[in-house]
């Protein structure tokens, strides 16, 4: 029988976010809960009713703390690298970042 600590480091090739996100795109994970982290597919807690309950006060506390000077975005994949795509359950970004990133992405995508 083959074991995973038997594969020399490098051996190892990480997956790109490109591929990543062309491999979800086409179905590949949709029975799976993962994260890109550093080039490597990571396996995602399940979640259940205390973590929701505790997702959603806090982006309660954080929308009214924050108000106009930063969006709130809860459970968000965002482009962290070439190799990582992580989706944290909260983050604070800037203002307008979202929109201006989107934008740019369909202009390079229709060029």
């Amino acid at each position: 029988m083959f074991a995973p600590d038997w594969i020399a480091p490098e051996a190892h090739r990480p997956l790109r976010r490109v591929e990543y996100e062309k491999l979800a795109q086409l179905g590949a994970f949709d029975d799976e809960r993962l994260e890109l982290l550093y080039g490597s597919l990571i396996v995602t807690s399940p979640q259940g009713p205390a973590h929701d309950f505790a997702i959603q006060k806090l982006n309660r506390i954080l929308v009214r703390a924050l108000s106009d000077r930063a969006d709130v975005r809860i459970q968000s994949a965002f482009a962290a690298g070439d190799d990582s795509e992580p989706q944290p359950d909260v983050a604070v970004v800037p203002l307008g970042d979202i929109a201006r990133r989107i934008r740019q992405k369909l202009y390079c995508w229709s060029r």
